[in-house]
């Protein structure tokens, strides 16, 4: 529902990636491509990064300058089933990155908590 908000109902304007997939290469290249308007009525652009908590530490170092200049037509959404962010990231001093994002807790589907 978010990534449809900023890049309408259009599957070229929104790319879903696996965070152990990711290398700094990746980013700058998915971070370039960010720079152009998507396709259709809403010209926005979503890049989701699941399971956000797998992200290699460099992976992480990069998203720190990737973060700070964000076209307003794009949206960067990181998804992780660890329930506590203090809990996100093994042996990386991670709140940098955490302090450019806003957290949005969801439900677990089917179990009831929140």
């Amino acid at each position: 529902m978010l990534a449809e908000e900023v890049a309408g109902d259009n599957p070229a304007n929104v790319e879903e990636i696996d965070a152990k997939g990711l290398t700094p290469a990746r980013l700058q290249e998915i971070n370039r491509g960010l720079q152009y308007f998507g396709m259709g009525e809403r010209h926005g652009r979503a890049i989701i990064i699941n399971e956000v908590h797998g992200l290699a530490p460099s992976c992480v170092t990069a998203l720190l300058t990737i973060l700070e200049r964000i076209p307003p037509h794009a949206v960067w959404i990181f998804t992780t089933t660890v329930d506590e962010q203090e809990k996100l990231f093994e042996d990386i001093d991670a709140y940098p990155l955490l302090s450019r994002c806003q957290e949005l807790p969801l439900s677990r589907r089917g179990s009831g908590r929140r």
